[in-house]
């Protein structure tokens, strides 16, 4: 059984989460992991209540994001056969190294550097070749195998094809949420599955996941491109910082 304790962080970590990914189209596994990290119940669990609630957020920011942007299904698609090959290692490593600072400091490490390598091609920014697509992707089936973080690859690459990020907010959250659905039935067939009290934990938070995505996304269109890009960077480094700080605090001595 879960405390009350318990719930009252899901429903903020939920919440965070969904506004930032309802804003930038990135961050929900990140901010939600970060803010989980906090409970005592490890991290492969947690996972289950964050998978949960981003198929919620992802399935209504496509569905908002399409009024202003397309799919773009040949960059999905690349994106797609890279990210199956990556998912199924990352889910392993979650597996076996989850309760450990050490995956807490290689997920932090991993944040802060796309986000510091975004921050430097916004004034300059650099066209990624179509053919990075399926790297990209292995790269965020790891990730979001191990994480539920599959986001910076994936909009490291997508962001960097157009000038103005927006317009692939949509192309995004359908290659998340094939993902995400891949993840949740690996950890359905996996030994650790499903329990009643975790599934109902996820849903339980559902409601505030499509709030916090609303507001999120209605913020994002308030200003420039420009504008655009400096917060989903700012998003990524102020959670991979959070969590490179708590798994060097536990790092054994």
């Amino acid at each position: 059984m879960f405390a009350f304790r318990d719930y009252a962080v899901v429903m903020a970590a939920i919440g965070a989460a969904a506004f930032v990914h309802g804003y930038g189209g990135i961050g929900f596994g990140i901010v939600a992991m970060a803010l989980l990290s906090f409970l005592e119940l490890g991290m492969e669990r947690p996972s289950v209540v964050a998978n949960i609630n981003a198929m919620v957020a992802m399935a209504l920011l496509f569905f908002l994001a399409r009024t202003r942007s397309r799919v773009d299904w040949r960059e999905a698609v690349l994106l797609l056969l890279g990210t199956a090959v990556g998912m199924p290692i990352g889910y392993w490593f979650i597996c076996r190294f989850g309760d450990q600072p050490v995956f807490r400091v290689l997920l932090g490490g991993f944040l802060l550097f796309f986000a510091l390598d975004g921050t430097r091609g916004i004034h300059a920014p650099r066209t990624l070749p179509a053919g990075a697509g399926v790297g990209m992707g292995a790269m965020s089936g790891f990730t979001g195998g191990a994480f539920v973080a599959a986001g910076p690859p994936v909009v490291f690459y997508l962001y960097s094809r157009v000038r103005d990020p927006r317009q692939m907010k949509a192309t995004a959250q359908a290659v998340f949420m094939i993902g995400t659905a891949a993840r949740l039935f690996m950890v359905g067939a996996g030994d650790a599955g499903y329990t009643r009290e975790i599934v109902a934990l996820g849903l339980a938070a559902a409601p505030v996941c499509a709030v916090g995505l609303a507001v999120g996304h209605g913020l994002s269109h308030r200003g420039s491109p420009l504008l655009f890009k400096r917060c989903v960077y700012t998003f990524i480094a102020l959670f991979g910082a959070v969590i490179l700080a708590r798994g060097l605090w536990f790092w054994p001595a």
